[in-house]
């Protein structure tokens, strides 16, 4: 027989043991939050939550790991049930504008990022996330406010210079993005993000070999972002560094296989290394993945040039001028191709272009010129030679030809004049010219 004193010790026991059931759910889920095993930590919620359903917090928390998971609608049911039991936490304010922001809702996002300062006005973390939400709607003095607020609130979250950099960066002032950026690896040396968003900004600055620094750290801290990898491989192309930046493009194709432009340059690269089969698969590869891409089509057009692959660079510059039919350096290229092909009435019209979208550009009214010449109208060549120089008074070759056109129109002192400032420039051809037409006398 058990005393009742035994079974009142052990009601206390079970009682206690209870509680400490309940806890540990709340504490078990936390943990696996903390590890990622954001399903693992959903289910001891639910348990702590059938347990104790008035318990607020357990709601907040619960959102945030469906949130993890990308479940941001079911995320806010629970942010919405925990503000219905304590309307009095800002947390769940902040939790459910986080989500209406991975929503795009972004009016409600803020006015949910209000409510959260309204409760607590040095709650750094709302002025933060408030401050991405403006950006993204491009009041971008609001964002900037709020970037400085939550600095000033808390001047050690790397996090919020890292944004406020971007926020510079974006703006132009990529001196005070850098030092943004600075503070942030202060804070955080192993920050990977802040790296390679100041290798961003030193590049565009020109401070080339700097930046490949930093896009190296970035990729040191995280092997992972492909983009880090392509953008370190683009400056090493710009550098004639070709075998190296192919290794990078390749890493960053690994990574990421469904960008066309990582595709593109890996072929670009193998161009520059003379591997002709290797740059048409890729280029072929970065067209299959995405037919929608002008450049892709302009520099496969640009690769079939230079291999004298002249109909089919026509058929690549023909797709790429359907796609976008404003950009001039299609109609250039295309009237090269057709210079070669000899077709120079269709290369007259694709200059013409060109000469329509971007009137100062003097090697379209050289090119148009040559296309003129093939077709023995001296006159219009001669002005558009003219036109050339007027623009840019250094190419030879323009001089050499009007000086041609000039002998076609009996004009043999102009042509003498033109062949002699093209022998000046370095054009050697013009020596037989002059000899031919200037022998006896001095220009």
């Amino acid at each position: 027989m058990i005393k009742p004193s035994s079974i009142f010790f052990l009601l206390i026991v079970s009682g206690a043991f209870s509680r400490a059931q309940k806890i540990s759910h709340y504490d078990s889920a936390m943990k696996k939050y903390q590890l990622g095993d954001y399903t693992g930590a959903i289910k001891e919620y639910d348990l702590e939550i059938e347990q104790k359903p008035a318990f607020h917090k357990s709601y907040i928390d619960r959102g945030l790991a469906k949130a993890a998971l990308g479940n941001y609608k079911n995320a806010i049911l629970d942010y919405n049930k925990s503000i219905e039991l304590n309307s009095g936490d800002e947390r769940a304010y902040l939790a459910k504008a986080r989500s209406l922001k991975s929503l795009e809702n972004y009016k409600a996002a803020i006015i949910n990022f209000n409510l959260a300062i309204k409760l607590n006005p040095e709650y750094d973390l709302a002025f933060y996330y408030r401050g991405q939400t403006r950006k993204i709607l491009k009041d971008y003095k609001g964002a900037m406010n709020d970037y400085n607020k939550s600095i000033q609130l808390y001047s050690s979250n790397q996090d919020v210079y890292v944004s406020r950099g971007n926020l510079f960066d974006d703006l132009g002032n990529y001196k005070a993005a850098i030092i943004d950026y600075d503070k942030a690896i202060k804070l955080n040396p192993k920050d990977a993000l802040a790296f390679y968003n100041r290798a961003n900004t030193k590049n565009k600055m020109g401070r080339n070999d700097e930046a490949v620094k930093d896009y190296s750290k970035a990729i040191e801290l995280n092997k992972n972002n492909p983009d880090a990898f392509y953008m370190r491989g683009l400056l090493k192309y710009k550098s004639n560094e070709f075998g190296s930046s192919l290794n990078d493009f390749i890493e960053a194709c690994k990574l990421n296989p469904n960008d066309e432009m990582t595709y593109l340059h890996i072929g670009m690269a193998y161009s520059k290394l003379n591997e002709k089969e290797l740059a048409s698969k890729w280029f072929n590869e970065a067209i299959h993945i995405n037919s929608k891409n002008t450049i892709c089509f302009f520099e496969r057009g640009n690769f079939r040039y230079h291999i004298y692959q002249y109909d089919s660079a026509l058929s690549d510059f023909n797709k790429a001028v359907v796609l976008d039919s404003k950009d001039p350096n299609l109609y250039n290229q295309r009237g090269n191709v057709y210079l070669k092909l000899n077709q120079f009435n269709n290369a007259v019209v694709d200059f013409t272009k060109e000469i329509n979208l971007k009137p100062d550009e003097d090697i379209a009214f050289y090119n148009r010129g040559l296309a003129f010449f093939n077709l023995e109208s001296w006159k219009e060549a001669m002005d558009d030679f003219t036109k050339s120089i007027s623009i840019n008074s250094g190419n030879s070759k323009c001089y050499y030809y009007r000086g041609q056109c000039e002998i076609k129109m009996n004009l043999k002192n102009k042509a003498c004049q033109d062949f002699n400032s093209a022998k000046d420039l370095g054009f050697e051809e013009a020596e037989k010219s002059i000899n031919q037409y200037c022998k006896y006398k001095n220009y």
